[in-house]
């Protein structure tokens, strides 16, 4: 009983542990990210070099849907429920975290500041700010808390005879309909997001000079992208999947499936929006480009039915059960 109780108290310091990487993690959006120094620049000079947030990087909307989906599965791991399936997303997101805050450390320029003061002679630097700091370290803690989470996935998960006695885990059949509902609403703003402008040309600092004839476009639509059309597939049958799964057909499979075509669109838009100038907009060589509207919903829109995509499979897990295991008795079919 004792080693019993020290795996759970284990198991809650890790969702809990994970969830305080959540926190620093929002937070890291907040305060300076990266900053232009100038070791040979007076204290007058340095003050108004460029920093920048961030919040204000075209990655920002990465950070957030890989918070989500942290502060999702943590919140699933401490509640019981589909612990062993919600830890190993949360280990998933965690790596992600990890790889992210990493990059955006290596290009925080130009990729976060896009713009830099040019001091005759003097050599410039890019200092990492607070908000890197905290980035990487909410990231390392998740990582770390995402092993103890999967060690301890299968204890304390409902048994059958658990879920009979506590209903309100499988019962509620508006639960999975909504997530299912806004999950295909999340898919439609996506895909109307691919045929929006996705990325314009920013000729600012670090233009590269053009070729002649221009061989790229100064703005573009996803669609018309290398990636758009495979990302637009994935979407669609991601809606597929989940349309399947309101009409009651094959819900594992279904479920399954959204989420894992949903990750692989989140991760293309996320990579196009890094490459846009090449990939999107068909320049030969990287140029900075400004992120549109498009991008942002295809961003947001992919991200959430991701996160939905979580909700949605842990909120139907003991109706999965009872389908492999029998009806228990007690439990009201959804």
């Amino acid at each position: 009983m004792t080693m019993l109780l020290s795996g759970r108290q284990v198991a809650t310091r890790a969702g809990q542990a994970s969830l305080l990487a959540v926190v620093m993690m929002t937070a890291a959006l907040l305060p300076t990210f990266v900053s232009q120094g100038c070791s040979g620049c007076s204290a007058f000079d340095a003050s108004g070099l460029p920093a920048s947030t961030l919040r204000t990087s075209p990655d920002a909307w990465a950070v957030v849907w890989i918070v989500a989906s942290l502060l999702a599965t943590a919140a699933l791991f401490l509640a019981g429920i589909a612990r062993r399936f919600a830890a190993t997303l949360n280990a998933v997101a965690a790596v992600a975290a990890l790889a992210l805050s990493i990059f955006e450390g290596v290009s925080a320029f130009p990729r976060i500041l896009g713009a830099a003061e040019l001091v005759p002679g003097v050599p410039v630097t890019y200092v990492l700010g607070p908000g890197f700091y905290l980035l990487l370290i909410g990231s390392i803690l998740a990582v770390g808390a995402a092993p103890a989470m999967l060690l301890a996935g299968s204890e304390g998960e409902h048994s059958v005879s658990t879920v009979a006695s506590r209903p309100w885990v499988a019962v509620r059949p508006w639960v999975p309909s909504l997530a299912g509902w806004a999950c295909l609403a999340a898919l439609a703003f996506a895909v109307a997001g691919a045929f929006l402008p996705y990325a314009t040309l920013n000729c600012g600092f670090g233009c590269p000079p053009f070729a002649a004839p221009l061989t790229g476009s100064f703005a573009g639509t996803m669609v018309r992208g290398d990636d758009g059309r495979i990302v637009v597939a994935l979407l669609v049958v991601a809606a597929i999947a989940i349309a399947a799964f309101l009409a009651g057909r094959r819900k594992p499979l279904a479920t399954g499936i959204a989420l894992l075509l949903s990750l692989a669109a989140t991760a293309l838009v996320s990579f196009d929006s890094i490459n846009a100038a090449t990939r999107v907009l068909g320049w030969p060589y990287a140029i900075p480009t400004s992120p549109e509207l498009g991008y942002y919903l295809l961003q947001a829109g992919s991200g959430l039915a991701v996160v939905l995509c979580i909700v949605l499979a842990s909120a139907d897990r003991p109706t999965w059960w009872r389908q492999s295991m029998g009806r228990a008795p007690g439990i009201v079919s959804l």
